[in-house]
């Protein structure tokens, strides 16, 4: 019966030290003395060793990659931060510069209403110093230095006109 046993024992390492896989030698859950004993003697745990060595290496490979890879983003992350506060600081200068046009526009656009109303203002006194002209010389000789005044003053209207004229056309 020794013999028997002995042989059956001999049957049961050696079929474990064929069937022990490195999937299967696993230390912390080796569920029988038999499966350990196949494990040591069939390499197994050297296998699963080796196996958990290379898996360790790839991840730690992976955790690098995933590092440089966040690095990466990070400074491509803070490249974006600054690029976009100096198109917020371009952004203030230009609304600025608009501010202050705008305000250049209301100025001129006042100006050239001011200059409109003195235009027609002077038209109108030009009208009236025409009109005065035209009856001054419809009626009985008047002096000549009150004729020569009133053309003076109509030429001065003119003048004043021509120029307002000018200048509202240039701007």
């Amino acid at each position: 019966m020794t013999r028997v046993a002995l042989l059956l024992f001999g049957v049961l390492v050696l079929t474990g030290c064929a069937n022990s896989s490195a999937t299967e030698c696993d230390a912390t859950n080796a569920g029988s003395l038999f499966a350990a004993d196949a494990c040591i003697r069939g390499k197994g745990f050297d296998a699963r060793i080796a196996q958990i060595r290379s898996q360790t290496r790839h991840e730690v490979e992976e955790a690098q990659l995933s590092r440089e890879r966040a690095a990466a983003l990070k400074a491509e992350a803070e490249a974006l931060a600054r690029d976009r506060k100096a198109l917020q600081r371009q952004l203030a200068t230009n609304q600025s510069q608009l501010d202050e046009l705008r305000l250049q526009l209301g100025s001129a656009r006042a100006s050239n209403a001011e200059q409109q109303a003195r235009l027609d203002t002077l038209r109108e006194q030009l009208g009236e110093m025409e009109r005065q002209l035209a009856a001054a010389r419809a009626e009985p000789p008047r002096e000549a230095a009150e004729i020569a005044k009133l053309e003076e003053d109509i030429e001065r209207k003119r003048a004043a006109i021509a120029l307002i004229v000018k200048q509202l056309q240039s701007s």
